[in-house]
């Protein structure tokens, strides 16, 4: 027999053979390569299969604190109101919606996920009339809701752009609003430390608030900026349409009860004025109490004129002026804050209407009448929230257990125009661009996705949601602005990368594809598995039979499919 070529003669010392077939100090870096691939997909792989949801039914019930039971008397006159507008339109209210459905709303008001497989597990522990305060209660208490909800209310309160990166840390600034949430810190005492924050943006983190104003250009206050924020975040109100002229279309209301008017351009400026002492030097931001008075040229003055501080209505809430040292920023904090300023309240209660629903209780958000008319339940809200300390958990509480959040969006016929527009069904919406990537992200994993998740697990979903968001387009600031869907933007959906690598064959190792098909017992259970970690319910009969004959033929693929189809579901894209 021929001897093969390249075969050595079995003469040649071992260790020489090495020495020919790699370079001198090849052998170490290929070891040490494949020693830290090795480890970086032990720790993956440790990440995926741990779970990360400990709590027991003992100590959920300590921590049930905000529940049904607590929040009774409010919601049982919201509800009434709601019930009155009802009856006097002839409206029938649809029925009320299946507790597995409200929990998808609440997940994805508070997480912008889904809930997890595991969640809905957990949850089952519990008797059938306590899961839904349970749920509510563990997403109040869990730092995902805290992440979302304060990116939610940083795109309202300086944007979605990075800003002068020297003087502005969005990221820091998101992080402290989810550490005050965390600690359920009083609405009014977190609005005020924004607008009186001192010092640098890297150590005091709402300084970036007002540095999130700084133009680039001149690194100097855009107080003309801050002052449309403020007015539109914090009040609900559109003073900014009065920075040029005077209102003559009567879209601005301003003055006391008794003696309402159309608003002025000095209204807008007199506002402005408040923050013509706040400076930014290499210490930080800072209140030059020796500043000159703002100044602004009005409509038809050539030369610029002084402004003094005045708000446009309650001027008897502002405090005095006691001293030379009083910066004007704290008076207006102060006026703002003031139990007696209902807008304040208001427009949070509006604000927050509008996240847990998809859509405020009036529109637009950010432009209320001073002095009505409202439409039900919203007054009776917000003499709750100021009545509570500004308690952000409770105003949450007392709208997730309100009847319109917990009826169903469908009835027994067509859902009428007048039903949507009185809350007698709950709204269809279309979810956001970062909870469609929730979406995704979600049902690519049986446990749940929060800050306990494997650190690579994080990464990979934090980079591919700001690639998703960045090719299918970011709402911005807007927070509520509805458009349509374009074709482009449903193709990222159906064929885009990041649901082929998370759903698909060759997807990431361990999703819930991989899971479900390898070790669900049945075709049975393949398939409702599938229905309750992307759509958060049982099958109908006819999905069942639908699906059930393709797990059978080609359990794995069949999987995949039933995930892609569902996902890019209406039903798995519309808040329902």
């Amino acid at each position: 027999m021929e001897t093969q070529k390249n075969q050595p003669d079995q003469s040649v010392p071992v260790d020489e053979l090495q020495h020919v077939a790699r370079p001198v100090g090849a052998a170490w870096w290929q070891q040490v390569t494949f020693a830290v691939i090795l480890l970086l997909g032990i720790f993956y792989l440790v990440g995926l299969t741990q779970t990360s949801y400990p709590m027991d039914s003992a100590s959920s019930r300590q921590r049930l604190s905000y529940s049904r039971e607590a929040v009774k008397p409010t919601v049982s006159r919201v509800d009434q109101e709601f019930a009155e507008q009802w009856l006097a339109a002839g409206v029938e209210p649809n029925p009320p919606a299946e507790q597995t459905l409200v929990m998808r709303r609440l997940c994805l008001a508070l997480t912008g996920m889904q809930p997890s497989l595991e969640q809905l597990r957990w949850v089952e522990q519990f008797p059938e009339e306590e899961r839904l305060d349970q749920f509510l209660v563990h997403l109040l208490n869990d730092r995902s809701s805290h992440e979302y909800l304060a990116e939610r209310l940083a795109r309202s309160w300086v944007g979605t752009e990075g800003g002068a990166f020297i003087v502005f840390r969005r990221r820091r600034f998101v992080d402290w609003i989810a550490e005050e949430l965390g600690r359920n810190r009083p609405y009014d005492q977190l609005v005020t430390e924004l607008l009186t924050a001192r010092g640098l943006w890297t150590d005091n983190e709402p300084v970036n608030f007002m540095t999130g104003h700084i133009t680039p250009e001149e690194n100097r206050l855009d107080q003309i900026r801050l002052t449309g924020r403020v007015s539109r975040c914090f009040l609900g109100m559109r003073l900014d349409c009065l920075q040029c002229h005077d209102d003559f279309t009567g879209t601005t209301e301003v003055g006391e009860p008794d003696a309402p008017r159309e608003g002025l351009q000095t209204d807008f400026h007199s506002l402005a004025s408040f923050f013509g002492q706040v400076q930014l030097s290499p210490t930080g931001l800072h209140d030059d109490l020796q500043a000159d008075v703002y100044e602004t040229a009005l409509l038809g003055e050539t030369e610029p004129g002084p402004i003094d501080p005045a708000v446009p209505y309650g001027q008897q809430w502002l405090p005095e002026k006691t001293s030379e040292r009083d910066a004007e920023r704290k008076r207006f904090s102060t006026w703002l804050t003031d139990p007696r300023n209902r807008p304040f309240a208001r427009s949070m209660v509006n604000r927050t209407w509008g996240l847990m629903f998809g859509k405020p209780m009036m529109e637009p958000v950010d432009d209320l009448p001073l002095y009505g008319p409202f439409p039900p339940g919203m007054e009776i809200l917000t003499d709750d929230f100021i009545d509570s300390g500004y308690d952000l958990r409770r105003l949450i509480t007392v709208i997730a257990n309100s009847d319109p959040f917990r009826l169903d969006s469908r009835g027994e016929g067509l859902v009428t125009q007048e039903q949507e527009q009185l809350w007698a069904s709950f709204p269809l919406t279309r979810v956001r661009p970062e909870q469609m990537a929730g979406i995704v992200h979600q049902s690519a994993s049986l446990t749940r996705l929060d800050d306990a998740s494997h650190v690579l697990v994080q990464l990979i979903r934090f980079g591919e949601q700001g690639d998703f968001l960045q090719r299918f387009g970011d709402l911005g600031g807007d927070e509520f602005q509805r458009t349509g869907e374009t074709v482009t933007q449903r193709l990222l959906l159906f064929n885009g990368k990041m649901i082929s690598e998370r759903l698909g064959q060759n997807g990431l190792p361990l999703n819930s594809v991989v899971e479900i098909a390898a070790h669900s017992p049945d075709p049975e259970t393949v398939v409702r598995t599938v229905y309750r970690v992307v759509l958060t319910r049982e099958p109908t009969k006819a999905e069942m039979d639908c699906y059930k004959p393709l797990v059978e033929e080609n359990r794995r693929e069949a999987v995949e499919d039933m995930f892609w189809v569902l996902v890019n579901s209406s039903e798995s894209l519309v808040n329902h």
